[in-house]
């Protein structure tokens, strides 16, 4: 009887370990796509102005890529929230 009732705690602690390390990983990979985000931000507004218009759409273009992969990253990782 004991060792069931020990079973069944050890895996609740375990997935409560498997929980908080997803939230750690899902946190911590935040930071990095934050600072893409605010980059690209950045990128687009400095730029916006000081290219030629098929250089600036060509430009815009790929910081709008960066920027849905970034999201898409983002969603997966707030899966494991």
């Amino acid at each position: 009887m004991g060792g069931s009732g020990h079973g069944i705690g050890w895996k609740v602690m375990v997935g409560m370990e498997t929980d908080e390390s997803r939230k750690k990983l899902s946190h911590d990979a935040r930071q990095p796509l934050n600072a893409i985000r605010l980059v690209t931000a950045n990128l687009q507004a400095r730029l916006s102005g000081a290219l030629d218009p098929e250089l600036a759409a060509w430009t815009a273009a790929k910081l709008e890529k960066i920027d849905r992969q970034v999201d898409r990253l983002a969603e997966l990782l707030g899966r494991l929230d």
